[in-house]
């Protein structure tokens, strides 16, 4: 019906990588809020890291595209991640696009991700929200302690 690709399987593992998707995102959340001084820095702060992330998924830039000074930030963007699984999910051996490129794996070939493994993908990105929550618990424990919240 919304053009995604039908089965139950494939749609279980889309409800996988969406939902480790928002843990991993509300981690990252969580560790910037923890870090930031005020709210009003934190919101700043966030707001330039999002529009950071996004250009590194690899979904408007391609990985060669990237400037080099900032591609590191690839490695840490959950986007990127999520985008992958998704794209590997919805698109690894899909025969429905032949008409135009070849099947699915064309799709995958044109963004790079022919050698992603879903499940790979999955963990990455459930070690990264593991990974922000373990920042937030730092920032919160070594961090802002003049607030006069510590015990």
């Amino acid at each position: 019906m919304v053009g995604l690709r039908p089965g139950i399987v494939y749609f279980l593992k889309f409800l996988l990588i969406s939902n480790i998707t928002v843990f991993a995102s509300f981690a990252l959340m969580v560790s910037v809020a923890a870090a930031s001084p005020s709210p009003d820095i934190g919101n700043i702060f966030i707001g330039m890291l999002m529009v950071i992330l996004m250009l590194t998924s690899g979904y408007y830039l391609k990985d060669g595209d990237i400037p080099p000074w900032i591609a590191w930030i690839k490695y840490i963007s959950y986007i990127r991640y999520s985008f992958f699984g998704i794209m590997v999910n919805e698109f690894e051996g899909n025969d429905r696009f032949q008409d135009d490129i070849d099947g699915g794996d064309g799709v995958l070939e044109f963004f790079d991700l022919e050698k992603q493994n879903f499940w790979t993908l999955c963990f990455i990105l459930l070690g990264l929200g593991v990974g922000f929550r373990g920042v937030a618990f730092l920032c919160l424990q070594y961090l802002n302690r003049k607030q006069g919240l510590e015990l």
